[in-house]
């Protein structure tokens, strides 16, 4: 249970920590793509309630 946890975790804080990285290039390059990933992708990941 506590290893599950744990994994569970490190997988959401990747997971953030990767769309701060797209967030972040996106906005230093200025460029719409970025934000249809983050949009269209992330979501999509995290939770299937949206689609």
């Amino acid at each position: 249970m506590g290893l599950a946890l744990i994994v569970g975790r490190m997988v959401f804080l990747s997971a953030f920590r990767t769309s701060i990285l797209i967030l972040f290039i996106g906005l230093r390059d200025h460029s719409h793509q970025y934000y249809a990933f983050m949009v269209l992708i992330v979501p999509r990941k995290t939770n299937n309630v949206t689609t």
